[in-house]
């Protein structure tokens, strides 16, 4: 996490900042956070609606101690999700047009793949 803000804390919106995650989900083994972590917010919000880039598309895989498991990328932005005790990856999603769908992430030989 880069440049972070604390409790209370309001958006800069300057250069620095960055768009870190957008929820959290844990199971017994693991830690999943959408994120985006690459995206200055202030370009982001001046870039036109039409033309902005998907916001938080991917989703990190921790362990408990904090190590890095795998990294999903999706083709939508995640608003909210959780997972079924078999693993699979159920997620509130939203195009740039707010938009809002119920999807499905589901693991396929070592790649994701979105079904909707």
């Amino acid at each position: 996490m880069r440049n972070g803000r604390g409790p209370g804390e309001a958006f800069a919106f300057d250069e620095r900042e960055v768009n870190c995650f957008v929820d959290l989900f844990a199971t017994r083994d693991r830690i999943y956070a959408p994120y985006d972590g690459e995206l200055r917010v202030k370009e982001f919000f001046e870039t036109p609606v039409e033309r902005r880039p998907l916001q938080f598309h991917r989703i990190a895989v921790f362990d408990w101690d904090g190590h890095a498991l795998e990294r999903i990328t999706t083709d939508w932005n995640i608003r909210a999700m959780c997972v079924g005790a078999d693993g699979t990856i159920y997620a509130a999603l939203y195009d740039n047009l707010s938009r809002v769908f119920l999807g499905r992430i589901v693991p396929s030989e070592g790649e994701e793949a979105l079904r909707r």
